[in-house]
């Protein structure tokens, strides 16, 4: 009977505006249940939601149908995304796909607005967020299913054919495709404008709202990729075509909240500042309410002692001030920080040292020692 509410209440819905505020209420009694047995209870329930609404005739952009899949996503988050421990584990990973599906298809139509040069309107960050979300629980239970599933053989996507886990794995690799063939199509527009603006023809100048979103579903193409065969070269020769792109969008949108470490995967698409721009933004920001971390360092053994404070620091301790002297000397403050800073960097790049070789063809360069030394620090 509890499962027969979800199609009673659509129904009436269907007929009139009279269900909605009800709706939305069991809705929210889903969201809110801390029982874990409910919460599970109550994810199928959101999902019978989306699917009657859907059935009904209800658009994508319905205010309800849109509140609903929120709903579902909010307490797949809230359960730890798809299980298949529980028997309905395809059940919800196909509920899953449906909505990665429905919502990369209205990305498709945004991204196409977001290539409207010079203005970039329209591209939804509620809409790449959404894009995000579903495609992260989809993509966890696949890995999740080919882990404990002799469907998925030698890392490559195979899968027994069933009424409701039938075709996700070949329609996601439609989804990546076009999508990823959309993204060339949007990074062609951005290359021209910026070499528009390079040689001060047409309005470079002009802020495209849209490019800042590019790299977050592109992060996503990204992990979808490793799960077909032949995928990931199709994925970095986008870049490969598009040298000039990558590094631009990574400088002027990677910011310190976000999680890019992906990018590091393939020198060949990045340049130095790109790269030093995502190291940059690995470093957490100064805390001030962290106490300083303290250290008193010998200048005639400067690589060793300093070596050992922080060797024996608390990750968390360097996030605060770093409060520097040298022995036998009254100095402090930031000059003295700057200048240890200095002969440190001068002590790990020291020839004696060997902890790193100077290029040969370029001294200002230097890569770390593969060969087999003894350090004494």
């Amino acid at each position: 009977m509890f499962m027969e509410i979800p199609s009673l209440l659509v129904d009436l819905y269907a007929n009139g505006r009279i269900a909605y505020s009800v709706i939305k209420d069991f809705v929210k009694i889903c969201l809110n249940s801390k029982d874990k047995k409910l919460q599970g209870v109550y994810l199928e329930v959101l999902l019978e939601f989306c699917e009657l609404l859907r059935r009904t005739g209800c658009k994508s952009d319905d205010r309800l149908y849109v509140f609903c899949r929120d709903s579902f996503a909010s307490l797949l988050t809230l359960v730890g995304g798809v299980s298949f421990h529980n028997p309905k584990g395809k059940v919800m990973l196909r509920g899953v796909f449906d909505c990665v599906h429905e919502i990369a298809y209205k990305l498709l139509r945004f991204l196409d607005l977001s290539m409207n040069c010079p203005t970039g309107e329209g591209l939804s960050f509620k809409v790449v967020l959404d894009f995000v979300k579903f495609s992260d629980h989809l993509r966890m239970g696949l890995a999740m299913h080919q882990a404990t599933s002799d469907e998925f053989l030698n890392c490559a996507i195979c899968y027994t054919e069933g009424p409701l886990f039938a075709g996700v794995v070949d329609q996601l690799h439609i989804v990546f495709i076009k999508l990823l063939s959309k993204m060339d199509k949007c990074l062609e527009v951005m290359e021209d404008c910026l070499v528009n603006k390079k040689h001060g023809k047409g309005d470079g100048a002009a802020v495209h709202n849209g490019w800042s979103h590019y790299i977050i579903i592109l992060k996503v193409l990204f992990h979808i990729s490793k799960f077909y065969s032949s995928a990931q070269e199709q994925f970095w020769g986008l870049f490969l075509r598009r040298k000039n792109v990558l590094p631009h969008m990574i400088v002027r949108y990677v910011k310190k909240t976000d999680d890019h470490r992906w990018l590091l995967e393939n020198r060949i698409v990045t340049d130095f500042e790109s790269r030093r721009h995502l190291v940059m933004m690995l470093f957490p920001y100064l805390n001030d309410e962290i106490l300083g971390y303290e250290m008193l360092i010998d200048r005639s053994q400067v690589l060793a002692e300093s070596f050992g404070y922080i060797s024996q620091a608390m990750p968390r301790s360097l996030q605060g001030d770093l409060l520097m002297a040298f022995k036998n000397e009254k100095a402090t403050g930031p000059g003295v920080l700057r200048e240890w800073f200095v002969l440190v960097c001068q002590e790990i790049f020291n020839p004696r040292n060997a902890l790193f070789v100077a290029c040969p063809n370029d001294h200002r360069r230097f890569f770390p020692n593969t060969g087999e030394f003894c350090l004494d620090i």
